[in-house]
């Protein structure tokens, strides 16, 4: 049996034999020093940048406001309770799937950054039981300007998102039972190093459709996004 937990969608499942849980780590391959190199200090630029512009100090109270109103701190998290047997074993217990705390922040009208970290429980190896965190995101957001049918496109540099993967996330109300099935079947996962370009197609929808249907990538006729990659994780 499995209760699990992600805002407002429950789940119960009965199963003879309880799944087993995997965590997904991204490996990078070996390249060149430089651009290793260069890329570290690019992160840690978009990193200084988000906390130092949320941080400094304000000239006055006012200020000290209107620079806390474009920062954004949220958290995500998935719970469960398991009890079943594995290899012959019964168990019986609570688990912490994954937990996400992202921290947004808009620097100015063109450029914001994100950082989000993961953490999840070590299912196997020497660690076996540990709470482990990695980096999820950690990526500076360039908004461009619409042309023709490409309507509020943007890049995405750093630790950036895939396509596909954040989309269908989105839209699956079952993600609170885990990964998705071409994460889970190490075809692609969610996040890499790399630059990103995405855009919707035609406009966008209505507010009534982004409520009440999904407002993930709400373009009338579609979204794209074309993107480079480390790849290898």
């Amino acid at each position: 049996m499995r209760f699990s937990r992600q805002g407002r969608y429950f789940r119960l499942n009965r199963n003879k034999n309880a799944i087993e849980l995997q965590s997904a780590f991204v490996i990078l391959p070996g390249g060149v020093s430089i651009m290793r190199n260069a890329l570290a200090a690019v992160l840690l630029t978009v990193a200084l940048a988000i906390l130092s512009s949320a941080t400094a100090q304000p000239a006055n109270p006012v200020e000290g406001l209107a620079r806390l109103s474009d920062l954004s701190i949220d958290m995500q998290w998935f719970l469960s309770y398991q009890a079943g047997e594995s290899d012959g074993a019964s168990f019986n217990q609570f688990a912490l799937k994954r937990g996400y705390v992202n921290i947004k922040k808009k620097i100015n009208g063109t450029f914001s950054g994100r950082i989000t970290t993961d953490i999840t429980t070590d299912r196997e190896g020497d660690g076996e039981g540990d709470v482990e965190m990695r980096l999820k995101y950690l990526y500076l957001k360039t908004q461009l300007p619409s042309l023709g049918v490409f309507h509020k496109p943007y890049l995405e540099f750093g630790l950036v998102h895939r396509p596909w993967i954040d989309f269908e996330q989105a839209i699956n109300i079952y993600r609170v039972q885990g990964t998705m099935f071409l994460e889970r079947n190490d075809v692609i996962n969610s996040g890499d190093f790399g630059v990103v370009l995405m855009s919707l197609f035609g406009g966008e929808m209505d507010r009534d459709y982004k409520k009440t249907v999904n407002g993930s990538f709400p373009g009338k006729y579609g979204s794209m996004a074309f993107g480079v990659f480390n790849g290898g994780g």
